[in-house]
């Protein structure tokens, strides 16, 4: 027993968590594989592999074109861009891996509103927060105008302002 623990405490290792999570993947993909054999037959199974993957590398080189082109088209966005093409990249590089399970997984994350939600959720948890900078949407503001006073030419106000009920 090692210092500092007791006798009923369970000792969990990254290393064994990750090597089952891998095993039970890959148990799932070969159950699926020899379902759709069963389904399907082993000619169009191994059809469907090579469509999905051939569909993987369209989808890699088109998303990261065009991901390219927006930062040539707004280089004081790249973050902003980076973020919103995890989605399509990590759908192709599911769809190139061997495995109808990850091509399903794929498949989903290529539905451009499925992307957009997993872009918005990776760019939440893993973009950089500034306490200097404040991220709007299109509706949430508009250009002022050359008469407005001030850098940020709010509406001008006719008294004091109340807090929301």
């Amino acid at each position: 027993m090692e210092d500092g623990q007791a006798d009923g405490d369970v000792i969990v290792r990254p290393g064994l968590i990750l090597k089952w999570i891998v095993l039970s993947w890959l148990a799932a993909e070969l159950a699926a594989f020899f379902l759709l054999i069963a389904t399907i037959g082993l000619g169009l199974t191994l059809l469907l592999g090579f469509v999905t993957t051939a569909c993987g590398f369209m989808l890699l080189g088109k998303a990261s074109r065009d991901t390219l082109q927006q930062l040539n088209a707004q280089p004081q966005g790249g973050l902003t861009v980076i973020l919103l093409g995890p989605a399509r990249i990590l759908a192709a590089v599911l769809l190139i891996l061997p495995g109808f399970l990850s091509d399903l997984i794929g498949l989903v994350l290529a539905i451009p509103l499925f992307g957009q939600i997993f872009s918005t959720t990776v760019s939440r948890k893993y973009a950089p927060q500034r306490p200097d900078f404040v991220d709007l949407d299109a509706t949430e503001w508009r250009q002022a105008d050359e008469n407005s006073s001030g850098p940020m030419a709010l509406p001008k106000s006719t008294g004091p302002r109340q807090p929301p009920v």
